[in-house]
């Protein structure tokens, strides 16, 4: 098992989106106070498509603290281009489709997007993690 304190930070912060979200819903569920700010745009725009990546990202997250450190190295890596990659994607992609957006690599939503690039994060992420680990075993 991996000791770094650095292993389990993706998985604190897949947990905390996760917490985010239901902390949102939570909160624009119950009052007007949180549904006339601005909490909603921001629920639609950024939190939701986060949720829906970070429910994906969760798998792997949970495997990185037990990988040997050169694949833990090489997930981070993946890890931050593919994220990069996501968030220029959801940033361009519309909230809804009647609208429109910028760029549709999968689908019409930001959600489905989200959710589809969290998804091949997963598998990629799983069979990095497998193959770094497999070349590192001792012979």
């Amino acid at each position: 098992m991996n000791k770094n304190l650095h292993a389990y930070v993706p998985l604190a912060a897949a947990l905390t989106v996760i917490a985010l979200d239901y902390l949102a819903l939570w909160c624009l569920d119950g009052g007007a106070a949180c549904a006339s700010s601005g909490l909603r745009q921001f629920y639609e725009a950024a939190l939701d498509p986060a949720y829906a990546f970070a429910l994906s990202a969760l798998i792997p997250c949970l495997i990185v603290p037990f990988v040997p450190k050169t694949a833990l190295k090489a997930w981070l890596l993946f890890s931050c281009i593919w994220l990069l990659g996501t968030i220029l994607l959801i940033a361009t992609a519309s909230a809804h489709p009647q609208t429109g957006g910028a760029l549709h690599l999968y689908a019409e939503t930001k959600i489905i997007d989200a959710r589809v690039m969290g998804e091949m994060f997963a598998v990629i992420s799983i069979l990095l993690l497998a193959a770094r680990s497999w070349a590192a075993r001792p012979v």
